[in-house]
């Protein structure tokens, strides 16, 4: 997995990206950067945030620890060298059904609730990702109160 992911990481600036399919991983590595994006944008320390994007990769994804521990040290770094969110957005356009989509919103909502405080600029960087995305404004609200602790 780790020698698709850096291959993944590799092909993104290529031109024929949009004829290929992504492999489990490369899903995998888009949607733990844009979870990534969603711990960073309130300026906290991320802790909860982490542990919540750990525990996706590992239970959703059924992702062994190293994998998990190797994709959010690459997702990281990715997010820092990015300078928009339309580098990760773009790949979940060409390569996720709808179903992963809304999938991936609810994610990123329970990551921002993580922290039992859903902050402002987390709000409104998956906002953007739902626009981004082309995910229907109800869907992003759905995913909203579906993610948001009791």
């Amino acid at each position: 997995m780790l020698k698709t992911v850096k291959t993944f990481f590799r092909s993104l600036s290529t031109e024929n990206e949009s004829s290929r399919v992504l492999t489990d991983a490369e899903i995998h590595l888009v949607s733990a950067a844009l979870m990534t994006e969603i711990m960073v944008s309130d300026g906290g320390s991320g802790e909860n945030e982490l542990k919540k994007i750990e525990t996706i990769l590992r239970a959703d994804f059924n992702l062994p620890k190293d994998d998990v521990d190797y994709l959010v040290a690459k997702a990281t770094t990715r997010v820092e060298k990015s300078t928009s969110l339309f580098d990760f957005t773009d790949q979940v356009n060409r390569h996720f059904s709808m179903k992963q989509k809304i999938s991936l919103l609810t994610h990123l909502w329970h990551i921002a609730y993580a922290d039992n405080h859903l902050h402002k600029f987390e709000e409104a960087t998956i906002r953007k990702v739902a626009e981004l995305i082309h995910v229907p404004h109800s869907v992003f609200i759905r995913t909203k109160h579906i993610a948001r602790p009791d």
